[in-house]
């Protein structure tokens, strides 16, 4: 009974430091940011926000708002510490608009158990959803939504500082962002970064006043009238890979008019600097963002340009092959494999969920036959060899599923947080 008094002591002392930590951390952070970088501070390229780099388009960012929290899904552990920034850039011209605005949040303190899912990676209601990477413990995807400027019921503390910094600066704020924003995480830490832009200097008429759902930047809107409602599931989302005979959903609903197809150009071209934009945030993460050329805001690049991970792969073969590192042969060979590593369809990778369905599936196809087969040797009638052979899946469905719930459950990999982690909104987004 001592030892068991002994351990439940030594997590109540361990969580009571937890809570301290985040606490001197949530109160240190101000400070901090007041001293690496003050309100009204202009950047360029990238930002460092706790040891991680946010990459940022070309042009002049302003600092407009930093902030530590200890978010509520993640009370009593230290790791709940979130340090966010935001940056506003402002529109060419003597008019006092934001043109485009970012939001980063960023973990103060590194764990060993992996950051769960970000519920962006699994919403179906927005304008893109896309997972890069999906290991355990480790996530990566992309995301397209539409953002209203009104401060949500729970808003960002560095969004509410961004808000006020612009109402002292006379700036003007649309009602509605078009947003491509990245989460990244491994076991240890995790990079939410958010990119919104203001569709209202794009040559079309500006959004009216409404709620999210009913917005014209609405997916529904967007693609037409979707009837399909939750998450689908990983049979479904395997069915969508291998439907080779379903024509592209049409970019905008014929019917709608020009000022409908432009905003649904507009969306297309917000997905594409998506995926132009994937690597550059993954360099920050990395650290790597000084290798980078400035990464251009989007829909002013021209398709041909080639990706900012791309020029570096090319930039770096080119001085091997003039240094007679490699032969000529041997550059075409590496370069077409980069060209290859940077196309569109290389970040449609299978999510872990969708290879364990198909190993799955592949196994039980593969062990049935083999089943079958030694029944009716054993029996020597079809009609009893299908009845054993109908057991033996049973008995086998139930032995694989149980062995992959205890793997998942108590595995040497099982995760700290397995919920999704939601952080504070900057605007309304759903």
């Amino acid at each position: 009974m001592k030892t068991v008094r002994d351990a439940t002591t030594a997590r109540q002392v361990r969580r009571i430091f937890g809570y301290l930590l985040a606490i001197l951390i949530a109160g240190a952070a101000p400070a901090m940011a007041a001293e690496i970088a003050a309100p009204g501070t202009v950047v360029h390229g990238h930002l460092d926000l706790a040891g991680k780099q946010i990459v940022l388009p070309a042009g002049d960012w302003i600092v407009a708002g930093r902030a530590a929290e200890t978010l509520p899904s993640l009370a009593g552990v230290p790791y709940g510490a979130i340090d966010s920034l935001v940056l506003l850039k402002l529109a060419d011209g003597p008019a006092k608009t934001v043109a485009a605005f970012v939001i980063a949040r960023r973990n103060a303190i590194a764990i060993t158990d992996g950051w769960g899912v970000a519920p962006e990676c699994e919403r179906t209601d927005i304008l893109l959803a896309v997972v890069y990477q999906d290991d355990e413990g480790h996530s990566f995807c992309g995301f397209v939504n539409h953002v209203m400027s009104a401060l949500g019921p729970d808003p960002d503390p560095a969004w509410q500082q961004a808000v006020d910094y612009a109402k002292a600066h006379d700036l003007s704020l649309p009602n509605t962002w078009l947003m491509a924003g990245f989460r990244l995480s491994d076991l240890s830490d995790v990079l939410d970064v958010r990119y919104n832009f203001n569709p209202d200097l794009q040559g079309i008429t500006p959004a009216p006043a409404g709620s999210w759902a009913s917005s014209v930047w609405s997916r529904n809107q967007i693609f037409g009238e979707d009837t399909s409602t939750g998450t689908p599931s990983v049979v479904s989302s395997l069915f969508n890979r291998i439907a080779f005979w379903r024509g592209p959903r049409p970019a905008y609903e014929p019917a709608a008019g020009p000022q409908a197809q432009a905003r649904a150009e507009l969306v297309d071209g917000l997905k594409d600097w998506l995926a132009r934009m994937r690597y550059p945030v993954e360099f920050g993460f990395d650290n790597r963002a000084d290798a980078l050329a400035p990464v251009p805001m989007p829909w002013v690049v021209s398709a041909d340009e080639p990706v900012p991970e791309l020029a570096i792969r090319l930039a770096t073969l080119s001085q091997l092959l003039d240094r007679h590192i490699i032969s000529r042969a041997e550059y075409e060979r590496q370069r077409a494999i980069a060209v290859g590593l940077s196309a569109a369809e290389a970040g449609n990778r299978w999510t872990a969920e969708e290879l364990t369905v198909v190993k799955a599936i592949t196994d039980q196809v593969s062990g049935s036959i083999g089943y079958f087969g030694s029944d009716l040797l054993f029996t020597g009638t079809i009609q009893t060899a299908t009845q054993v052979w109908g057991f033996d899946q049973l008995i086998d469905l139930v032995r694989y599923t149980g062995q992959e719930y205890l793997w998942q459950k108590f595995g040497p990999r099982k995760l700290g947080i397995s919920e999704a982690v939601a952080f504070p909104g900057s605007g309304i987004d759903g």
